[in-house]
């Protein structure tokens, strides 16, 4: 695997904070004591590292972010059923801009029993970008169901971090389609 493991592990550290967010929208309070809960995030930040890092299945990095996930929903009050589904909410929406940031960034084929070869550090610093707007996203629509002021810092943010994005993208994109008619050419 050739990417950038400080760039991947900062990625990491983001979406760690993106999951921390949501746990916000779903749940109002923790039960466990900010120990646990550092102690469970960091968990999950050291599980899938390692599982990413070493072995970079899919069907493995799904199994143990699904379990960590669950760990972590464990220091919040609430029923069962409701961690059960913020767990498949939270893990759903990782895994679609996992699977759209593969895409992409050209990645079509993967198995979900092998090792990815996937090898973009751009990509993983637009997933963790992703992620976290959503995270933003999600808190500032609770917040406002719930008449709590959004400050106008969270919008724009969230706006400016979408449109770097889609600049970013953009660019990409156009200078792939160049390099691809130039490639054309001297054929």
């Amino acid at each position: 695997m050739d990417i950038n493991p400080a760039v991947y592990l900062i990625s990491n550290v983001v979406i760690m904070l993106a999951i921390a967010r949501f746990m916000k929208v779903f749940f109002e309070k923790r039960t466990a004591t900010v120990f646990v809960a550092v102690l469970s995030y960091s968990l999950w930040l050291v599980v899938t590292n390692a599982a990413f890092l070493l072995l970079n299945i899919p069907i493995v990095s799904l199994m143990l972010n699904v379990i960590t996930l669950f760990i972590i929903m464990l220091s919040y009050e609430s029923k069962l059923l409701k961690k059960v589904l913020a767990v498949v909410y939270v893990y759903f929406y990782i895994f679609v801009v996992d699977i759209l940031v593969l895409v992409a960034f050209g990645y079509f084929q993967f198995s979900p029993f092998q090792a990815l070869e996937y090898s973009q550090t751009l990509g993983f610093v637009v997933n963790a970008t992703l992620m976290y707007l959503g995270s933003v996203l999600a808190q500032n629509f609770k917040n406002l169901r719930k008449n709590n002021p959004v400050l106008p810092i969270f919008w724009v943010s969230a706006i400016v971090t979408l449109a770097i994005q889609c600049t970013t993208r953009l660019k990409l994109l156009k200078i792939r389609f160049f390099m691809y008619r130039k490639e054309v050419r001297r054929r």
